[in-house]
């Protein structure tokens, strides 16, 4: 054989300089009968329609169709492309025959037609197949003599040629498909065949950088969760949808005899779903891809990109293995997860159109409307939005695998569908239905060109957009009751002293007594979030105007947080927090500088953060100030079980150490939401309600700084530093107020005499954590506080007693106004103390003047 040989056949030599296709080719158009070559995948009409341009224009015509960008192409490019395709295969003129596949392979995947590659080979004879593999391989060949050094040329010339044993394979399967028709046994024949060439051609690096990323990120059970949740969560408000939908496009068809959208069944569709499982583990078993979704949604590929046939040695051979078993087991994973609720979604409506229109075949506007359909509701399809987000990451890639734009946007295209829903399921939805789609729907109706598929996007939309709508005034209901919880406070001190003590997090429910965070479960996730801030608005005051206009901002926020809150979460975190990242300093450069020492973290396997939280129950801190690379270390750190526990701890306000709660198997691997108790202690609640009646917010324990002092005597403080200084600081406030809550002359004051009292602690328990740990000296207002301390006075006796000793809170007391405040005040303390607080007020005082001496 001549592609063993590792030479070229005479044909292909012989026709390189031949234009693709000639005049008289193009008289036998009309004569093609063999329609059975093409169902599935173009209508009789593109057909015709096909047939009559390769006619009148000839050779034109196909250079026109091969220089068509692939984002334009309809369904009459599509049937032209298979026609040709055929064409070149009659004649033997398998050079053109390959240019003409690879060129609908990209019209199948950028246009969203129902050309698959699959289908594609499908329709190559042995020999088209044989020689479309050989140039696949020639054209990777080429590609990479570029970039390698002449010794790798000459080394690995041979690999690129099939060998005897391969092309009998591939004739082999090409002679069984032949004789098959449209279904899995095809498809897994032809799968085998793009596997055997996949796997010899040598991965790029940068490939296999995004490989170990991508691996990093999703190997892990709670994406798997989150995945299979986020497609369950979505199904009833699809089935709600498609309800809404069927009477209006049973009203349309009245004017255009054709129906898309019926109402949902059950049983088919769950016997497309287990069939989509196997199918996922069937590939994996078989070390194929049958993908017929071409959606790609986590980016995964053809075939592995760690391929040990590459290895240069024993010990790389072995890592690449071990690596293709990782990238294997993730991609069956998320596979698994998504294939189910496809295979559902496109039985259902190709079923539906069928019943409804009659007919017991389906045509292949029915197949592009199902297809499309099971696509968009697994955040798969690609549109102008993903396009566009994919097209920004590219750019910062400059145009290659993997680069600054992979740390930006690790994955595009599900995160830019997961935002899209937001507008699709809401009134927004309803409006852009109404305004666009139906105006382009009776537009093209009226000049007779309107498809099946304008009529179900219109449908679709409308009955999405009004679902959504109805589920909004739920989350309302559920906000309004309190069930559901906003975006925490605007002020982020307060809001760090309701999630971290009072355990009260942002976007969360709240269920005996611990929150679980709903911001995972997305795009419901950030409908929901949306609707609680506006409750949350209106409750506070601000009016449906302010609420809609005047805080446009806010609203946006809440999207991006409530997208953002998860931590783990795949799709939220990889789309908008690395935008949030690079624009979220006060220069563009210190985003850049703060991404780059982001990106380590992308190869730290999220699994063995799991395992670390595991063996770890306590949250750490990773970030040091002005240090960029200490940060980066730390965590990577925080992903080790040997090292997590060297990193400083979380600490709250009050001075304890952050724990999770049921620090458990479920929680740590399984549960996708955060959880935390509502454990808050006296101190926490006695703090918030007087925050709450005063609205004063320097009642609240202070939060640990990044440096103490200013200008030249500014000290930095390492994470350590300012874990020690929240427990110092924390327990002092803790301490004080617990004190001050027994005694009944603190129960006697007024709000806002309690909350001038906490702020008292509040500031010396500052100044009190500064000097214990850098040893700044004890500030003029609070020495002599300390001192007092010193003496064994508590802290809470001697506020009480120098804010109110003259009885109203005011300076300048006498020595009988100072007795009297001792005595009221300081009952628990000893007559040594109390002489000593007497005279500390007034130095110039005579000792023997002393009532306590």
């Amino acid at each position: 054989n001549r592609f063993a040989e590792g030479k070229e056949s005479k044909f292909y030599e012989s026709l390189q300089n031949q234009s693709l296709f000639d005049d008289e080719a193009t008289q036998n158009f009309a004569d093609t009968t063999d329609l059975k070559y093409y169902r599935g995948i173009t209508n009789e009409k593109s057909l015709k329609e096909a047939f009559a341009r390769l006619q009148q224009n000839g050779s034109a015509e196909t250079f026109r169709w091969l220089g068509k960008k692939a984002k334009d192409a309809d369904g009459i490019d599509v049937a032209e492309g298979f026609i040709l395709m055929k064409q070149y295969q009659d004649k033997g003129d398998y050079n053109s025959m390959v240019e003409v596949a690879k060129h609908l392979k990209e019209i199948g995947t950028t246009a969203g037609q129902t050309v698959q590659a699959m289908s594609i080979l499908g329709r190559m004879t042995p020999e088209g197949m044989l020689f479309y593999a050989q140039k696949s391989l020639d054209d990777a060949y080429q590609t990479l003599i570029r970039s390698k050094g002449k010794g790798w040329i000459e080394a690995n010339r041979d690999k690129f040629r099939l060998t005897e044993e391969e092309v009998s394979f591939i004739l082999a399967n090409m002679e069984k498909a032949s004789l098959l028709p449209e279904g899995r046994d095809k498809n897994i024949l032809l799968a085998e065949i793009s596997s055997l060439v996949a796997k010899k051609i040598p991965p790029s690096k940068l490939a296999q950088i995004k490989g170990l990323a991508r691996n990093s990120m999703l190997f892990n059970p709670k994406t798997q969760i989150r995945n299979i949740a986020g497609n369950t969560f979505i199904m009833p408000v699809n089935l709600a949808a498609d309800f809404l939908a069927t009477p209006i496009d049973k009203l349309i068809s009245k004017k255009t005899g054709v129906r898309t959208v019926g109402l949902p069944s059950v049983k088919e569709p769950a016997k497309a779903a287990a069939r989509g499982v196997y199918e996922s583990f069937d590939d994996f078993r078989r070390d194929i891809n049958t993908r017929q979704m071409g959606g790609d949604r986590f980016e995964i590929g053809e075939t592995s990109v760690f391929n040990p046939a590459f290895g240069r040695n024993k010990l790389s051979r072995g890592m690449l293995k071990a690596l293709n078993v990782l990238d294997r087991t993730t991609s069956f994973l998320l596979d698994a997860g998504d294939r189910p609720f496809f295979e559902g979604y496109f039985t259902n409506s190709l079923n539906n159109q069928m019943r409804l229109n009659k007919v017991s075949e389906p045509t292949a506007d029915m197949i592009d409307i199902a297809t499309q359909e099971a696509l968009q509701r697994t955040w798969q399809d690609s549109n102008r939005y993903t396009k566009s987000v994919k097209g920004i990451r590219d750019l910062l890639n400059f145009g290659k695998e993997w680069g600054f734009g992979s740390i930006v946007l690790p994955f595009t295209k599900t995160p830019a569908n997961l935002t899209k829903a937001l507008v699709d399921y809401s009134p927004a939805g309803v409006v852009n239905a109404l305004a666009n789609d139906a105006r382009v729907l009776v537009r093209e109706y009226r000049k007779g060109t309107a498809t099946p598929q304008m009529q179900k996007r219109f449908v679709d939309n409308l009955g999405k957009g009004i679902a959504g709508s109805l589920l909004m005034v739920l989350w309302g209901a559920l906000a309004d009751k309190g069930i559901i919880s906003g975006s925490g406070d605007e002020d982020k001190d307060v809001a760090n002293f309701e999630k971290n003590v009072l355990g009260i997090q942002p976007y969360s429910v709240v269920i005996n007594g611990k929150s679980y965070t709903y911001d995972w479960a997305q795009p419901l996730a950030g409908q929901a979030a949306m609707v609680a801030d506006f409750v949350k608005d209106i409750k506070a005051g601000k009016g449906l105007k302010d609420a809609s206009f005047q805080n446009i901002g806010t609203v946006g926020n809440a999207i991006l947080n409530a997208l953002q809150m998860g931590g783990n979460t795949l799709y939220e975190q990889s789309f908008l927090s690395g935008f949030k990242t690079l624009f979220g300093y006060d220069g563009f450069t210190k985003g850049l500088v703060s991404l780059a020492m982001d990106a380590p973290t992308q190869f730290s396997p999220s699994f063995m953060r799991q395992l670390t939280q595991l063996y770890d129950d306590t949250y750490r801190q990773s970030f040091e100030y002005k240090d960029e690379l200490g940060s980066t270390k730390n965590q990577l750190m925080a992903g080790l079980p040997i090292f997590s526990k060297q990193l400083a701890p979380q600490v709250d306000t009050l001075g304890r150490e952050m724990k999770r709660v049921d620090n458990g198997i479920f929680n740590v691997f399984l549960n996708p939401a955060n959880v935390k108790e509502q454990n808050t202690t006296k101190v926490g609640k006695e703090i918030y309600a007087v925050y709450q009646q005063t609205g004063e917010k320097a009642v609240l324990p202070s939060v640990a700084p990044y440096y103490v002092g200013t200008g030249e005597d500014k000290t930095s403080l390492t994470s350590h530093q300012r874990a020690d200084w929240q427990k110092i600081s924390g327990q002092k406030v803790e301490n004080c107020i617990e004190q001050l809550m027994v005694k009944p002359s603190y129960k006697n004051l007024k709000k806002d005499e309690k909350a001038e009292l906490l702020t008292d602690i509040s500031q010396y328990a500052k100044d009190y954590a500064n000097y214990k740990v850098v040893g700044d000296p004890i500030s003029k207002n609070w020495k002599k506080a300390y001192e007092a301390e010193q003496k064994g006075i508590d802290l809470a006796d001697y506020l009480m007693i120098w804010r109110y000793k003259d009885g109203n809170g005011n300076g300048g007391v006498t020595q009988e106004e100072m007795e009297k405040a001792i005595n009221k005040y300081g009952k628990n303390l000893t007559k040594k103390q109390k002489a000593y607080l007497w005279q500390q007020q007034n130095t110039s005082w005579k000792e023997k003047n002393n009532p306590f001496r």
